[in-house]
Formats: C-alpha cells, sequence, structure tokens
C-alpha cells in the first residue's frame, strides 16, 4: 500500500501519502492508511479532524473504522480534543448502523482518556 515509509522518515511525505490513500474513499486502500495514521502519526490532535470529517461523507466501513479509530487515539495518545470529538461520537449513537462503534469509541475515550475532574465529559 505505501512506500514503506513511516512518520520518523519524512513526516510530510508520509502524511501526503496517508491522506491520499485516505482521500480515494476506496476502504482497500484507505482503510490501511487510517490505521497507520491513527496508530503511527505521533500528532493525535492532526489525525482527529481526519477521522472526523470521514464520519459523515463516505462508506459505511470507512466511517465506522474512523469512528473506532477516535477511540484508539485516546488509547495511544492518552488524551483526546473532548469537545468536538465525544458530541460527534454522540451524535452517531442514535446511527442503527454505526452507534455501537461510537459507543465502543466513547467507552475507550472514558477509559484511557477521561475527562479532568470538575470539566464536563
Amino acid at each position: 500500500m505505501t512506500s514503506g515509509m513511516n512518520p520518523s522518515d519524512d513526516d510530510e511525505q508520509w502524511r501526503a501519502e496517508m491522506l491520499a490513500a485516505v482521500s480515494t474513499g476506496d476502504p482497500q486502500v484507505a482503510n490501511p492508511a487510517l490505521l497507520e495514521l491513527t496508530y503511527d502519526d505521533l500528532d493525535g490532535e492532526w489525525v482527529e479532524p481526519i477521522l472526523l470529517h470521514l464520519a459523515p461523507r463516505h462508506d459505511v466501513q470507512l466511517r465506522r473504522l474512523a469512528a473506532t479509530c477516535l477511540g484508539h487515539l485516546a488509547r495511544v495518545h492518552g488524551k483526546i480534543t473532548r469537545g468536538t470529538v465525544v458530541p460527534a461520537l454522540q451524535a452517531l449513537l442514535s446511527d442503527r448502523v454505526l452507534g455501537g462503534t461510537a459507543q465502543d469509541a466513547l467507552d475507550d475515550i472514558e477509559q484511557f482518556a477521561p475527562a479532568e475532574p470538575g470539566t464536563h465529559p
């Protein structure tokens, strides 16, 4: 799928390669790129908007993985931008196809990137 690069080789070139793969919208190409971004990019905050952008716009496989990856980001980085990510996932809870996946991601966020005491979840 990729040229064997990883973020330590050349962040911008690697990111461009991953974004190009994601932008195809083809799950066989985009899904591995989403996983690479989620697990290998050192800046989870940079990855978040990419995942959030996919949620409402692409096929169900890609949308499901984007929601799952939001939970993975919380686990990998121990933090997430709760003010944008949590409401986006909560909006998916009523979706009969993606609701369970969104709940799983929210559960991961609660476990691995809980809200600071005294703040709203």
